[in-house]
């Protein structure tokens, strides 16, 4: 017998419910019982617009509800480690909306003037950017006409078309080829190619998820998928986001970009396949990582354990004891990926 949803959730508890009809809604827990679930504050996904009074969800409507990972820490009293919740989305509540919001507030750069030049000075000041290309297609595949890149606060679309630009943009084409700035893009080969035999822009440091993807695939099956996943199925897959999440984004992708201004509704869903990118790339950076972050933390927590002589002792003379040698992992197996499972190479 499954759950009364009173039993599940609290009041005030922002919820993200996904319908079998493919619609997010979201809102805040009000009530609910055996086969309904009531949200206020309701919201319907890629609209902005706040829906009045109360909303109830049915049972059998319903494909999942998702809950975003909680920000508070929280004390084990038995062990007296801190560990978080584990919850569906992983990521809290306050940052996904304001990723949410990041889409809305970008800036569209249709010239080379004043607002151009701030651009791309933020992007070049950060350490990393998001970057996604649109416009390209198979007939013209050596063209661009939008290229959207992001920091961690703001999304900028370059309209490489309204620009009307007989060489690349040298000041985009230094952020490009920077070994200081990681770019992270999904399936970024096409771009890459493109831009390197039609603008001669070297990319470099690249982080790729799609790439990254295959890798963490193959380290856990010992095989590599037959297919490449795109960016919505590695959000469903490293963060839990709702797989519909992005399905009109993709959709507006695939279409024909030659059509100048472009809407609304464009420069929008071009944001939204940007700006979760670097959220992706730190959570599979983590993975890829796990056993160096699991180390930390279980060093930091055996420190917590210590009482203020011992703890004291210790940080005086830099002593490595036995039980901090203990939590130390050997990494190996685990960097040494050119020689991980030879045996398997295709």
């Amino acid at each position: 017998m499954e759950d009364s949803y009173n039993s599940l959730y609290q009041i005030g508890d922002h919820l993200m419910i996904e319908l079998n009809t493919q619609e997010i809604f979201e809102g805040d827990y009000s009530d609910g019982g055996k086969n309904r679930i009531d949200l206020v504050n309701v919201r319907q996904h890629n609209n902005t617009n706040k829906l009045e009074g109360v909303y109830s969800f049915y049972r059998n409507e319903i494909i999942k509800i998702y809950k975003h990972k909680s920000a508070v820490l929280k004390e084990d009293e038995k062990n007296k480690v801190i560990v978080t919740e584990s919850n569906n989305i992983q990521i809290v509540e306050e940052e996904y909306n304001r990723l949410k919001q990041m889409c809305k507030d970008a800036i569209y750069l249709e010239q080379i003037d004043d607002r151009y030049f701030k651009s791309v000075e933020k992007l070049s000041e950060a350490e990393t950017v998001g970057v996604v290309s649109l416009g390209t297609d198979e007939s013209t595949i050596d063209t661009l006409r939008l290229l959207v890149m992001c920091t961690w606060k703001q999304i900028y679309l370059f309209d490489l078309v309204s620009f009307r630009h007989r060489k690349f943009y040298p000041e985009i084409k230094n952020i490009l080829e920077s070994e200081y700035v990681t770019k992270v893009m999904h399936g970024g080969s096409s771009l890459i190619n493109i831009l390197y035999n039609n603008y001669n822009v070297y990319v470099q440091n690249t982080f790729d998820t799609q790439i990254v993807d295959l890798i963490l695939e193959k380290s856990e099956t010992r095989t590599c998928p037959k297919f490449t996943a795109d960016i919505s199925q590695c959000l469903v897959k490293y963060l839990n986001f709702p797989p519909s999440l992005l399905k009109d984004a993709l959709s507006v992708s695939k279409r024909n970009w030659k059509e100048r201004p472009l809407t609304e509704e464009q420069r929008f869903f071009a944001s939204q396949l940007v700006t979760y990118l670097i959220p992706l790339k730190d959570h599979m950076s983590k993975k890829l990582m796990y056993k160096v972050y699991k180390a930390m933390d279980d060093v930091h927590n055996l420190y917590f354990s210590l009482d203020n002589y011992a703890f004291s002792h210790i940080m005086q003379k830099n002593k490595v004891t036995k039980e901090i040698s203990n939590l130390i992992p050997t990494l190996s197996s685990t960097l040494n990926l050119k020689n991980e499972h030879k045996d398997n190479s295709d």
